[in-house]
């Protein structure tokens, strides 16, 4: 019999098996162009940080992009303000000929469909410039988390599409004996 006593105590445990990465992914492109950027970690066998830039793809187009959408957002804007002020003509119009008109012709009458057009296309405008924003981000590739690279399938020069692999990442946070 021994008696219970409180204390720090390190157990040792032996296993026999294969160490394995609790994470691991397969690095890929969510663009496509020329990578004109590689940090000189991504090298396989390197050790990579979190959210740590590993490659860089052409951004030009995808600047180019984001100032045809950012235009299109502006004129889309504009015509919403046209239509608001040809709506508010259209008020004072049928003010001016006091007669009544039909439940369903005031609609058409005050420019209603007009106007809900206009203002759907500024939610598409804007949703244009997110994405835009979206895509000109993506051409910034980093490491999902702190891992170690397995191996590289591009490099400098390299022309690369959307969805194709850059390379394979293994997370060192954690491991598994299986």
């Amino acid at each position: 019999v021994q008696t219970v006593s409180r204390g720090r105590f390190t157990p040792i445990v032996e296993v026999m098996g294969q160490v394995v990465p609790a994470r691991e992914v397969m690095l890929a492109s969510r663009v496509g162009g020329q990578v004109i950027e590689q940090a000189d970690a991504f090298t396989p066998g390197s050790r990579v940080d979190d959210v740590q830039q590993l490659l860089r793809i052409e951004p030009a187009d995808y600047q180019t992009a984001l100032q045809q959408r950012r235009s299109d957002l502006q004129q889309a804007r504009a015509d919403l303000e046209l239509e608001q002020g040809q709506q508010a003509v259209a008020r004072q119009e049928y003010e001016l000929l006091g007669e009544e008109i039909e439940a369903g012709s005031d609609a058409l009458v005050l420019r209603k469909p007009q106007l809900q057009q206009a203002r759907a296309r500024v939610a598409a405008a804007e949703a244009a410039v997110r994405q835009a924003e979206l895509d000109l981000a993506r051409t910034k590739v980093r490491a999902p988390f702190a891992a170690q690279v397995l191996s590289r399938d591009v490099t400098l020069g390299s022309q690369v599409s959307a969805g194709q692999t850059l390379g394979r990442l293994v997370g060192t946070g954690q491991y598994w004996v299986q």
